[in-house]
């Protein structure tokens, strides 16, 4: 008979979660590469990547696709089901980028703001990363030290999920 207790605690792996915000500021030519940073992997996430195991689930709830940004700093708890203060709309990765590495079982994808894109102009503060539907907020975070945004910058995001 197995018990919880022959369950070898060690094995287990948390799903981790990191972004960079590289900045290139265009007056100065400059480019500032921006620090990995840790987010946390929301609850409804955990329950979507459970039912892959029963087989019991729908890909589009999955799968990283739309990057959202927001000017809030109310600590993200892996409650959330939503962004606190969104600015602009969620933004779809760059062509192609949404890619996995299964050698270092390793999910990513890249997303590129304009300089032109006002809707995103605030001083950013959180990040957040949503299903291929755009409903499912999959990870969340607060972005430290905060990013300002507009038309002097270009920013590129990138994301990993590691497994």
């Amino acid at each position: 008979m197995v018990t919880n207790y022959d369950l070898v605690r060690g094995d287990k792996s948390e799903w981790l979660g990191r972004f960079r915000i590289d900045e290139y500021i265009i007056e100065k030519d400059k480019y500032i590469k921006g620090n990995w940073q840790k987010n946390l992997i929301t609850d409804k996430w955990k329950e979507q990547m459970a039912l892959v195991i029963t087989g019991v689930y729908e890909p589009y709830k999955i799968t990283m696709y739309y990057l959202g940004l927001g000017n809030d700093d109310t600590a993200p708890i892996s409650s959330n089901t939503a962004m606190n203060s969104q600015v602009g709309d969620l933004k779809e990765p760059i062509t192609s980028s949404i890619h996995n590495n299964t050698t270092y079982n390793i999910g990513q994808g890249s997303w590129y703001y304009e300089s032109t894109e006002a809707e995103y102009y605030d001083t950013l503060k959180e990040i957040a990363l949503f299903s291929l539907d755009g409903l499912l907020m999959l990870t969340h975070a607060l972005i430290s030290p905060t990013v300002t945004f507009n038309n002097t910058k270009t920013l590129n995001v990138l994301y990993e999920v590691e497994y």
